[in-house]
């Protein structure tokens, strides 16, 4: 097993977020160890890799331009967090949002987890500019998961 160092972590987040201009579902889950958890930011997880392949294809059906802009990062051994302006088109118009992002590596620089983190109140916004319709209810703070997920995924018109 190799020993992977903050830089080589690094490296391999800023590789990752790169990649998703490539809009290869197939290339981007491979960053992911076989056992990994993704936590996307309506709090939906997504184990294993074959999992967040299916939520990669889904993302990048979505939404035509994906491109991740890293303004900040830091690390800790094989800990990454991430401050970046992800940059979205749906229905042909261009947006974009703060995202904070956290991932942890394995020895072999494979993610074994990712969160993201975004307010959720600015991804409405910029939706409700691009489509028309207005912003999703704000779900009951106890609704948490899955649940609160379907709700989002149902009111947004996407």
């Amino acid at each position: 097993m190799s020993k992977l160092t903050p830089s080589g972590a690094e490296a391999v987040v800023r590789r990752f977020l790169s990649a998703w201009t490539a809009r290869d579902p197939v290339g981007l889950a491979a960053f992911f160890a076989d056992d990994a958890v993704y936590i996307d930011g309506l709090g939906a997880r997504h184990e294993g890799r074959a999992a967040i392949h299916a939520e990669v294809r889904t993302q990048l059906k979505r939404f035509p331009t994906m491109v991740m802009e890293v303004v900040g990062i830091v690390s800790d051994g094989a800990t990454v967090m991430t401050e970046e302006i992800d940059h979205f088109e749906l229905l042909g118009r261009r947006f974009a949002i703060p995202v904070a992002g956290a991932f942890d590596l394995n020895a072999d620089g494979l993610i074994t987890t990712q969160h993201q983190h975004y307010d959720q109140a600015s991804i409405s916004r910029e939706i409700e500019a691009v489509t028309g319709a207005p912003p999703p209810p704000r779900p009951d703070p106890q609704l948490r998961g899955e649940a609160a997920v379907r709700l989002a995924r149902h009111t947004i018109p996407w």
